[in-house]
């Protein structure tokens, strides 16, 4: 069965917040993310964290540890902090889905 999956949310924030330059409007990539909770609405947040959870969950569980974030246009390299793409992104909806809860 061919599945078509629309990931649109994480290709605009990632492609958009972690671009080739996002290392000089932040810090850290926990930086990025609360400049991107600032200027999203909480519903847009949740939203992003459950799609990206969905993503995580749609991935076979034996590429885990590959690196897939090229593929949204994604310049940050979660391996530098000692990361996987899949555990980064984890940590990157968890810190999401804590933002858009008041």
């Amino acid at each position: 069965m061919n599945e078509r999956h629309d990931w649109s949310l994480m290709n605009d924030f990632l492609g958009g917040y972690f671009h080739q330059d996002w290392d000089l409007d932040a810090k850290t990539w926990h930086d990025v993310v609360d400049h991107y909770l600032k200027d999203a609405h909480a519903e847009a947040a949740q939203a992003l964290a459950n799609e990206i959870r969905s993503y995580l969950g749609w991935r076979p569980v034996e590429t885990k540890s590959e690196p897939f974030l090229a593929q949204f246009s994604c310049d940050y390299l979660p391996s530098a902090g000692g990361l996987s793409d899949h555990d980064w992104l984890e940590q990157v909806a968890a810190q999401l889905a804590r933002g858009a809860t008041p």
